[in-house]
């Protein structure tokens, strides 16, 4: 049997579908957060807020489209979880940038949550289900 190794998670989207049930889980595990969040100037939202008072450090950062920005908000994480929806955007300009910046800041693993996703809009997408 393995024993449990301690990991510092970064999750981009940590407040979505998918990133609140893996972020809670992941803090009930005993894992270090670091919840990446795009603003927080009118404050916390209700879920930042809770994954904070469970120990998640909080990092907003203002353009997620900088790497250099991104490299130093996931410095110190082991993997960095995508979690937003993979849109065309996502795929093709934001998640090239964020691995380039998990690259810089020596995060070991990469996640992305959306395998398989069309990159061509709903309708090309219910067109190749229809075919």
């Amino acid at each position: 049997m393995s024993e449990f190794k301690k990991q510092t998670i970064a999750i981009i989207g940590a407040t979505g579908q998918v990133g609140t049930p893996l972020t809670r889980t992941l803090l009930k595990l005993g894992h270090d957060v670091i919840a990446i969040t795009r603003n927080v100037q009118s404050g916390l939202s209700d879920k930042l807020q809770e994954f904070a008072e469970k120990g998640a450090r909080i990092v907003a950062v203002s353009n997620m489209a900088d790497q250099a920005l991104m490299a130093q908000a996931i410095q110190g994480a082991d993997a960095l979880v995508c979690a937003v929806p993979g849109d065309q955007n996502v795929i093709k300009n934001l998640e090239p940038i964020w691995l380039e910046a998990a690259l810089q800041a020596g995060v070991k693993r990469f996640v992305p949550t959306e395998f398989g996703a069309h990159t061509r809009g709903w309708i090309m997408a219910m067109v190749a289900y229809l075919m």
